[in-house]
């Protein structure tokens, strides 16, 4: 009724609603419109108005614009489809390839001939690393007179003519006819020589540490062995002596015995060997105690010296100890 009574007498009389809601809209939309219409319509305030056509409608398309702002707004968004929340994906490891196992190599067997060379080449190998371990002594000087009285005569002789065996037999000649106190000169020069090759041989052998004359000598033993030709060891006051057994004890008294100071050195090794298997356990028992306390010497003064403990008794030095 009032849309209707609008329309006839007031203002909206000449508009067509038609065209005003040409657009489809809302049932909240209509009624918002239609409340602002009648309250215009009513009879108080539809007196004189002046305005012009375009202004409402003017306003009623922002109001209807404004209604249906306001109502998107109030929709809710629909939740997007994807991952849930605090949910991790892992990433995809990359597959091994599988690694095949390798064939072992089948070793060839080396013929007769090839172990034999292969022997020697480790052999020689090993009598060099020995050799660099033994060290090499300074070269000592002549510390005798004839070698000197010889040596004299060969460089004088070696601008001459004749081959060297000549010249050799010749220098040997004129060395002996030399005068007394020509030789004499050679006995005070090989004399010099002697203190000069000892003063060199001591300053060498301190220029190393203890452990290093040790490891020489052990090189040298094996080298002996090996070459089957005597390298004397160094010699080093330095060097701890090894631990003598209740035995040795024994054999150093009886040779300070005058029975047995005229027998020589097979001879007296083979009677004092007999002596001591006949004493009883009640006459060993002092040559023992003198073993223990020298064991204790030897290891006492190997941690001073080397470093380190001692090694363990060997089976020969617990058997004399029994």
């Amino acid at each position: 009724m009032s849309l209707q009574w609008a329309t006839r007498a007031g203002p909206l009389r000449h508009l067509r609603l038609s065209a005003v809601f040409s657009r489809p809209t809302r049932v909240i939309a209509v009624q918002n419109q239609l409340r602002r219409v009648c309250l215009a319509a009513k009879p108080r305030l539809v007196t004189p108005r002046t305005g012009s056509l375009s202004a409402l409608i003017s306003l009623q398309s922002r109001s209807l614009a404004t209604a249906t702002a306001t109502e998107t707004e109030t929709e809710t968004p629909k939740a997007k489809r994807g991952r849930k929340p605090g949910s991790t994906t892992k990433a995809k490891s990359p597959k091994k390839k599988a690694v095949k196992a390798k064939k072992p190599k089948v070793k060839k067997r080396l013929t007769e001939k090839q172990k034999v060379v292969k022997a020697a080449r480790e052999r020689r190998e090993q009598i060099k690393e020995l050799k660099g371990i033994a060290l090499v002594p300074p070269k000592k000087l002549t510390a005798s007179a004839w070698p000197l009285a010889v040596r004299e005569q060969v460089a004088e002789l070696k601008s001459g003519s004749g081959t060297s065996v000549e010249k050799f037999s010749e220098a040997i000649s004129k060395a002996k006819s030399l005068t007394p106190d020509e030789y004499q000169k050679l006995e005070a020069q090989a004399s010099e020589n002697r203190a000069i090759n000892k003063a060199n041989y001591e300053a060498w052998v301190n220029s190393y540490s203890p452990n290093q004359i040790k490891d020489a000598n052990s090189a040298r033993r094996f080298l002996t062995r090996l070459l089957k030709k005597r390298i004397p060891p160094i010699e080093d006051d330095r060097q701890v002596k090894r631990p003598r057994s209740a035995y040795f004890f024994y054999m150093l008294e009886r040779r300070d015995s005058s029975d047995l100071k005229p027998k020589g050195g097979p001879e007296f090794t083979r009677i004092v060997g007999e002596e001591w298997s006949k004493l009883t356990d009640y006459e060993k028992e002092s040559y023992q105690k003198k073993q223990v306390e020298d064991r204790l010497r030897y290891e006492r003064e190997h941690k001073e010296v080397y470093g380190g403990p001692a090694p363990a008794p060997t089976h020969k030095e617990e058997a004399d100890e029994e």
